[in-house]
């Protein structure tokens, strides 16, 4: 049985090389005696291709090349308790949050003891806000 390489040699030649290792797909379903499914698949092929010349060669204006803005400590507390980024949150709403996040987080139900005091921080921090804002 022929290595990979020699596979690769017959139909088309080392990718690395230039050769492409889709190409017999797509000659197959060039010929005019090709079935069905093998169009299909030549199709899919040529469009994920398509998409990633697209990709690679379509300039970037403006701020897309940059990365996201970075999560402020109370957003990233807020998804660490799955609550939404948005309205304002009652003590009563972070704890059962914080309950829910712990069952599965606990070291007693298979979690990390890290992961239980991030989660406990959060917590606590979120409440502080909430209660800091009561008072002002």
């Amino acid at each position: 049985m022929p290595c990979g390489r020699d596979r690769q040699s017959q139909h088309g030649g080392d990718p690395a090389a230039g050769g492409h290792a889709g190409a017999p797909i797509l000659r197959s379903a060039s010929s005019g005696d090709a079935d069905h499914s093998t169009t299909d698949a030549a199709r899919r092929r040529l469009g994920v291709i398509r998409e990633v010349l697209h990709t690679l060669t379509t300039p970037t204006f403006g701020k897309r090349g940059n990365s996201p803005k970075s999560l402020t400590s109370e957003e990233r507390y807020r998804q660490m308790l799955g609550l939404p980024h948005g309205p304002r949150l009652s003590a009563p709403e972070i704890h059962q949050a914080w309950k829910r996040a712990a069952k599965a987080a606990h070291p007693d139900s298979g979690g990390s003891t890290q992961r239980f005091q991030e989660l406990s921080a959060a917590r606590d921090a979120l409440i502080k806000q909430v209660r800091l804002a009561r008072i002002s």
